[in-house]
């Protein structure tokens, strides 16, 4: 399995390795290409909200040095987790404490458990994390969901209405 990771989304490749050219270069043939939204069992908006990373151990029981905590934003949203920037980096695998502030008129904060997906270094102090969310209430990933389709449909209202204006 190869993960390809463009600008605009990720894609995942099923794949053969036929050759192996030298220590920087694979030749390989593909077997099955998957978009991660095939993949994903919610659907993922844009979405503009602070959230923290910190921790999964709570301060109160942490070690001297094992307690931290980063702020950062959102870049998109889903049901079972979340893209953000942060200022510095999280190693893949690493179980993290998740608050996030929905973007929605009643201010919600949602807390959850959670582990990263990935880590992506984008320019000097800034980074973007892919979290999942391993353990979350029933009510808040509802919340979560129902900010989604609230954001969905502020940005189709805005697509309409773009394209109505440019309309002749």
């Amino acid at each position: 399995m190869v993960m390809i990771d463009l600008t605009d989304k990720t894609v995942s490749v099923s794949a053969d390795i036929d050759q192996i050219k030298d220590p920087l270069t694979l030749e390989l043939t593909a077997r099955e290409i998957v978009t991660h939204t095939q993949a994903r069992n919610y659907f993922r908006v844009d979405a503009t909200a602070r959230v923290s990373a910190s921790s999964a151990v709570p301060e109160e029981m942490a070690k001297e040095g094992e307690s931290w905590r980063l702020l950062g934003d959102t870049i998109d949203l889903s049901g079972s987790g979340l893209l953000c920037s942060f200022h510095k980096p999280l190693e893949k695998s690493k179980k993290v404490r998740i608050e996030l502030t929905l973007p929605t008129h009643d201010i919600e904060i949602i807390r959850a458990l959670g582990h990263v997906v990935r880590c992506r270094r984008v320019e000097d102090n800034l980074y973007y994390v892919a979290l999942h969310f391993d353990q979350i209430d029933s009510e808040s990933q509802d919340k979560i969901m129902a900010c989604c389709f609230e954001l969905q449909r502020r940005h189709l209202r805005m697509r309409v209405r773009l394209e109505s204006q440019s309309a002749p």
